[in-house]
């Protein structure tokens, strides 16, 4: 018997590393994990993992979770899985780097798309399935780059800046809700070791 039996978990960016890691671990805890990723071959290897340790997961691939369209779309089969939606964990993201004078418009464009549209379009679509089921909670994983300054090159300040904002929004929107909305918490992703520096 887990903390979380019969909680339904939406996870994105399942493909692999932590998304991977985070899907075994809910499963683990008795929650069924809805797990999305643009990447259908690693996906499914991660539902097969979750399944052959004993969970229970629906893979959801391919997604694109720049497209508000096709993030409403999974939101809606995510939800119609298991009944609901109880947590969502936002760790998919995408992101370029590069020094500032090679930095193109698209790359930055890229960046806030994948840094910012992402966990905005996820928590907006699965907002109304959260209510219903109580209010819920939102994870969203952010980078200690959103904190410390990176090195050059590649230069992260792109990045830095989208995470940064990203924790911000996660930090206030506890603030501005009502109490049967969703729980808002921010997951730090392990970054770079600022002692390790040249």
């Amino acid at each position: 018997m887990g903390i979380l039996d019969e909680k339904v978990v939406l996870i994105t960016g399942t493909g692999g590393g932590m998304g991977r890691v985070a899907a075994l671990i809910f499963a683990r805890e008795g929650a069924k994990v809805v797990g999305v990723d643009i990447q259908v071959d690693g996906n499914a290897e991660t539902a097969d993992l979750v399944l052959r340790a004993g969970g229970e997961m629906t893979s959801i691939a391919p997604v694109d979770l720049t497209d508000p369209d096709q993030v409403h779309h999974m939101v809606e089969d995510a939800a119609k899985a298991y009944g609901g939606l109880d947590v969502v964990y936002n760790n998919a993201a995408m992101v370029r780097f590069g020094p500032m004078p090679d930095f193109s418009i698209e790359d930055w464009r890229v960046t806030v798309a994948g840094e910012l549209d992402i966990p905005f379009f996820v928590s907006k679509y699965a907002w109304p399935h959260l209510v219903r089921r109580g209010g819920g909670a939102i994870i969203n994983v952010a980078s200690e780059a959103g904190l410390i300054a990176g090195s050059t090159p590649p230069d992260g300040r792109p990045h830095r800046g989208q995470r940064r904002r990203h924790r911000n929004d996660t930090a206030a929107r506890p603030r501005r809700r009502p109490p049967q909305n969703p729980r808002s918490g921010d997951q730090p992703r392990p970054g770079p070791d600022p002692r390790q520096r040249p």
